[in-house]
């Protein structure tokens, strides 16, 4: 493939993931872009993670509820981000989207050596895989009616063009998973190719255990299946793969195990798999091609290349993971498009014949693009209609920046969970609840919120309420104002005040 036409290729990709990002940017007025159009309750808490690396922390601690853990080392890769805007003075937004366009730009040249290792021939078939990989997506769309959402519309980490709209760990994690195999299917393997797969287990380990488990898999059922694969070499391979990414990954599963908060927050991050047909339909035409390399296998007895071997090593573990009794299989489903895509356009170079010929090419990526279309006009709305979910408003960060300047350090804040959600993305401090998965005990704290809320609890029981959970402010959003200051006695000072929000102070 050409230079030209790869650059050409690049630039599109980068122009249709951030133009709606930089419009929500321009258009923002009077109100603040999160900078997130997938899943902003997700992308909140990356924010809030670095605002924790911006002040200088290097120990991760649950911003979204009013438990404390103890010291952790995880989600370094946010920390690190933190600090990064902290030494270069920038805000956070700007190092998060910067990050997210630089890693996508090297996704891109990642892919695109991958493909051109398993394709032998520079013919349409790596050019039409490399469209599908770039902008496509499955026949999700063919789901819309079923009662849950398509894979393709939310499962961001599986789709390159997904988790280019989204987070950098998610295009992070898909460089590291492409970059470790491409070491795999290298011939000859110089010194560098060692270092480089245990920096890849290391980084991989610290921004995704599921992937990290998965690429162990992957390799050591590819070299363990291949004789003439079981050499010294790739034994040392597979060692320098666990140099790299085993410490981090038992040092994070035993600090989450013993922290009884964060046992309690890992256990309730429930990511089932979706049902098999809307897993069918999501990865739908490429997935098909898995049964004509098994029937390639079992019935004709044909050999494989051994590329195609390891892509199908790593569709079979995925499908395994993902039905397994556990309540995190979706995590594994982590890059699944880039072997089932392959795989697809594989069998399109090998019956590529007068009755099957190159010109239903430009259809099959025309069905796999309805889905992000779909999506795309779905985020081109919310930012014209300035959904409340994408924008804030620029009076919440006006009170949570007063909040700040008290230099009371982080403290913890209660409010509405609307408004909760934006605080910790936007300060240090923390709050009583706000995220489903990462508040403690989420629904029973939506009750007790409720009940305080309401004016439900006499005065001696809010003050109860608020010291054992060690709350410091109330903030209120003014348009739904709370009943709390008409029961009893209470008396909370206003601190701060402007058109949108109320900030009351908590005495001692």
């Amino acid at each position: 493939m050409r230079l030209s036409t790869k650059l050409a290729l690049l630039l599109l990709w980068l122009f249709i993931s951030n133009i709606p990002i930089l419009w929500g940017f321009i258009s923002a007025d009077p109100f603040v872009f999160s900078g997130f159009v997938l899943n902003p309750i997700d992308g909140a808490s990356y924010y809030a993670k670095m605002q924790q690396g911006f002040v200088g922390n290097w120990y991760f601690q649950l911003p979204f509820t009013s438990e404390q853990n103890s010291p952790a080392i995880i989600f370094i890769f946010y920390l690190l981000l933190g600090q990064i805007s902290r030494f270069f003075g920038c805000s956070i937004v700007f190092i998060f989207q910067l990050v997210r366009i630089s890693l996508s730009v090297l996704l891109f040249f990642v892919i695109t050596s991958f493909l051109q290792n398993i394709f032998k021939k520079n013919g349409k078939e790596l050019k039409f895989a490399l469209l599908s990989m770039l902008f496509g997506g499955g026949w999700g769309w063919l789901y819309l009616a079923g009662k849950e959402l398509p894979a393709d519309f939310w499962v961001a980490e599986a789709y390159p063009f997904l988790s280019s709209f989204s987070n950098p760990h998610f295009i992070l994690t898909l460089v590291c998973m492409i970059g470790i195999l491409n070491l795999v299917l290298k011939e000859n393997r110089l010194k560098m190719d060692f270092l480089a797969v245990i920096l890849y287990g290391l980084v991989l380990s610290s921004i995704s255990p599921f992937a990290t488990l998965l690429m162990g898999v992957i390799v050591l059922i590819f070299f363990a299946a291949n004789s003439e694969f079981c050499n010294k070499t790739n034994i040392l391979f597979l060692l320098c793969l666990g140099l790299g990414s085993a410490p981090f990954s038992i040092y994070q599963f035993v600090v989450v195990r013993n922290d009884p908060v964060l046992r309690i927050w890992n256990e309730q991050n429930i990511t089932p798999t979706p049902v098999p047909l809307n897993l069918i339909l999501s990865f739908s035409p490429f997935i098909f091609a898995v049964l004509y390399y098994l029937y390639l296998i079992f019935i004709r007895k044909q050999a494989l290349s051994k590329s195609t071997y390891l892509l199908l090593i790593w569709v079979t573990v995925v499908l395994l993971f993902v039905f397994i009794p556990i309540n995190l299989q979706r995590r594994f489903l982590v890059g699944f498009y880039i072997p089932v895509v392959i795989l697809f356009w594989q069998v399109m170079e090998e019956i590529n014949t007068k009755f099957f010929t190159q010109k239903i090419y430009p259809y099959i990526i025309i069905t796999v693009l309805i889905s992000n279309f779909i999506i795309y006009a779905g985020i081109i709305s919310a930012i014209m209609d300035k959904n409340e979910n994408i924008f804030i408003a620029s009076e919440l960060i006006d009170a949570v920046q007063y909040i700040e300047s008290t230099g009371k350090g982080s403290v913890i804040i209660l409010s509405d969970q609307s408004s909760s959600l934006w605080v910790p993305a936007y300060s240090i401090n923390r709050v009583f609840h706000a995220h489903p998965f990462e508040t403690i005990a989420f629904e029973d704290k939506a009750n007790y919120f409720e009940e305080f809320w309401s004016g439900t609890y006499s005065y001696e029981e809010q003050k109860d309420f608020l010291n054992k959970h060690n709350i410091s402010f109330i903030l209120e959003n003014n348009e739904y104002p709370g009943e709390f200051l008409k029961t009893g006695q209470s008396a909370f000072p206003t601190l701060f005040e402007n058109e949108k929000f109320t900030v009351f102070g908590v005495s001692e």
